[in-house]
């Protein structure tokens, strides 16, 4: 799965939960909770990754992660009347591991390095998976860099670094 399609401008909508909680000191598993429930009730629109189009919300069975646009995030915030908005940013690499991080956890993957490490190197190179190839210490995703290009990037983190990003991402959600 891709975390983000710039040329659409769609984000999957963990990635904005931790951009906002980022930028506004909030809790991004809190946010992130709050946006999956606006999005069941239909209070937050979801959009079609092929073509942005608005996706019926009953799409999000199918879809654990369903995508956002900065605009309908940001309209979903002025509606529940929080003063922040969302502006996506460019520290996408952390954004999109925890991101990834996020939907291994609502999948029921184990909250450690290893038991990650095994979902990522069975699952690497599977269609709509984020990972296209892994190794025993690296693994290599693909992004899209910016909106309106097409050209996607592949990016390589270790499993050190990853590591390091799941340690911080419990820690924030334990306090």
């Amino acid at each position: 799965m891709q975390l983000a399609i710039p040329k659409l401008g769609l984000y999957v909508y963990s990635i904005a939960a931790i951009e906002i909680a980022e930028s506004n000191g909030l809790d991004s598993t809190s946010l992130n909770m709050d946006m999956a429930s606006a999005i069941r009730s239909g209070r937050l629109v979801v959009r079609d990754p092929f073509n942005g189009a608005i996706s019926q919300v009953d799409h999000m069975m199918d879809n654990p992660s369903p995508y956002v646009s900065p605009s309908d995030v940001n309209t979903w915030l002025s509606k529940e009347g929080r003063s922040y908005r969302w502006t996506p940013g460019k520290k996408r690499r952390i954004t999109t591991m925890k991101a990834f991080l996020l939907d291994c956890f609502k999948m029921g993957i184990d909250k450690n390095i290893e038991s990650v490490w095994i979902h990522i190197k069975a699952n690497a190179g599977k269609n709509g998976f984020l990972f296209v190839a892994a190794g025993q210490s690296s693994a290599v995703f693909e992004v899209e860099e910016e909106k309106g290009k097409e050209e996607i990037k592949k990016k390589r983190i270790t499993k050190s670094a990853l590591s390091k990003t799941l340690a911080r991402l419990i820690n924030q959600q334990n306090h």
